[in-house]
């Protein structure tokens, strides 16, 4: 395995927040040099994210979030195909100490893999209650 590689990024960053809505976007490409053009592996070339959260009525705050990241050459030989996962969550507060919340991941329920043939976990939906002190 390689550890040694320069990488040169360049990236866009983009938030707007408003009293209800905050939404955020980030686009970044990579370029990786290994140590005398040795291949570089596990690390994707383009990366996105995106975020949106909406406060309903200072009480019930509902969100989504979006991550993409580019194929990435695996160590085995092989291809670790792109990464796409979205997710969301709705949170009710009862008080300033303790809420509710539900949470989805990977809605579209694909066969994502962040390491060669080590499968994240397929549609999720959990929930729980916070109590901060």
């Amino acid at each position: 395995m390689l550890s040694s590689y320069d990488v040169t990024s360049f990236g866009v960053e983009t938030s707007w927040k408003s009293r209800n809505l905050n939404i955020t976007a980030k686009l970044q490409s990579n370029d990786y040099k290994g140590a005398g053009d040795a291949e570089v592996y596990m690390l994707p070339k383009m990366e996105i994210s995106s975020s949106v959260a909406y406060d309903i009525k200072k009480r019930f705050f509902v969100g989504a979030d979006f991550h993409y990241e580019s194929e990435k050459n695996s160590w085995h030989g092989g291809k670790v195909p792109d990464y796409i996962d979205l997710s969301a969550t709705a949170t009710y507060v009862v008080n300033r100490h303790l809420s509710a919340y539900i949470k989805g991941g990977n809605l579209l329920n694909r066969h994502n893999f962040r390491y060669f043939e080590i499968p994240e976990i397929p549609l999720n939906i959990g929930g729980g209650v916070s109590v901060k002190f």
